[in-house]
Parts: C-alpha cells; sequence; structure tokens
C-alpha cells in the first residue's frame, strides 16, 4: 500500500471557510414542508378520508 506524503502546504486560504449545516437532512426537510404549508398535510387528510372510488368513462 502506498502512503501519500504533501509536499506543500494544504490549509484553505484565510478567506475560504466551509460551513455545513449540522441539522439532520430529514428534520430540516420537515421543517422546511412545515414552515411552506407543506402538501404533507393535505396527504394526510386524504389518507384519514379512505380510499375513493373512480369513475370510468
Amino acid at each position: 500500500m502506498r502512503v501519500y506524503i504533501c509536499e506543500h502546504n494544504t490549509s484553505p486560504p484565510e478567506s475560504q471557510h466551509i460551513k455545513t449545516d449540522q441539522q439532520n437532512i430529514l428534520i430540516r426537510s420537515l421543517m422546511l414542508n412545515n414552515n411552506k404549508g407543506g402538501s404533507g398535510s393535505k396527504d394526510v387528510k386524504a389518507a384519514a378520508e379512505g380510499p375513493r372510488k373512480r369513475i370510468g368513462i
């Protein structure tokens, strides 16, 4: 197995900072849907009403 040894400075420039959101992506997605009024609430209501019959044409 070869080991890579870097011979130059690998630290980023002072002006470059990468920040990450520490919140779980699932929780973030649910919160965004909730803030928008979320179509998820409509889906829950439709599921609670039960299945609907389709009328064929």
